[in-house]
């Protein structure tokens, strides 16, 4: 068989590889569609295949479930391992007729990660969806900061960087000026399920801290936008 015939039988494969695709996706709608109930679907995979398409960093690493040896208890038992981007998580929930009866987070994983206002709300509540939503949401703002980080540190490579408090703060000096500038973004839970973000400045020079830093990069903030904001300050501060 020559490379022409290879290449003829591999984009047949393939053609008929994205065809079947195309069937199961078809069919997974069409189950979707005539669905006219709000009840939970009782297929379980194609269940968290739904979650992980509403969620699209969450990723199910294992999920374990156990039934009740006697009946007349009707509650049944799960444990859950999960990750959302960098951010891992272990749950164990227990379910009695549809309803949770029981929840408590197991592991998180940074352990420094301050997710504990969250967690402990929803294991009181009882509120899993609470706890995904929320968890998400810190993920996605961590992401953010750490791309925000890497954009300001290659804009200004002429610049020292270093990262400090748990890469809440991004550090920048200059030996020409003499200025070190840090660039705080602190991620909190004041208000649940979702995490709030709040980004603030501190310029110091030998002779010590810079007085109204922090209020001129936050006017420019919120000019500009926090990327271009933050960029315009770094700039005429460090130049």
């Amino acid at each position: 068989m020559n490379r022409n015939q290879l290449v003829a039988e591999r984009d047949n494969l393939l053609a008929d590889y994205n065809d079947l695709l195309l069937q199961a996706q078809r069919l997974q709608s069409k189950q979707l569609i005539h669905k006219y109930d709000a009840l939970p679907l009782l297929d379980l995979p194609t269940r968290l295949q739904c979650l992980q398409q509403l969620y699209p960093l969450l990723k199910i690493h294992s999920f374990q479930s156990s039934q009740p040896e006697h009946h007349h208890h009707q509650q049944s038992a799960v444990h859950v391992t999960f990750s959302i981007d960098n951010l891992s998580i272990a749950l164990r929930y227990a379910t009695r007729q549809s309803q949770i009866t029981h929840l408590s987070v197991t592991h998180v994983s940074p352990s420094r990660i301050p997710l504990e206002p969250l967690t402990h709300y929803c294991e009181q509540t009882l509120n899993l969806p609470f706890l995904l939503s929320g968890c998400y949401e810190y993920a996605r703002l961590a992401r953010f900061r750490t791309d925000l980080w890497e954009k300001l540190t290659s804009s200004f490579s002429y610049l020292t960087a270093h990262l400090r408090s748990q890469r809440n703060c991004l550090q920048l000096s200059s030996q020409k000026s003499n200025l070190t500038l840090d660039v705080y973004f602190f991620i909190t839970f004041d208000r649940l399920p979702f995490p709030s973000s709040t980004v603030n400045v501190k310029l110091a020079s030998e002779m010590g801290s810079i007085p109204h830093a922090n209020e001129v990069c936050s006017a420019l903030i919120k000019e500009y936008g926090l990327e271009h904001g933050l960029h315009e300050f770094i700039k005429a501060v460090m130049s």
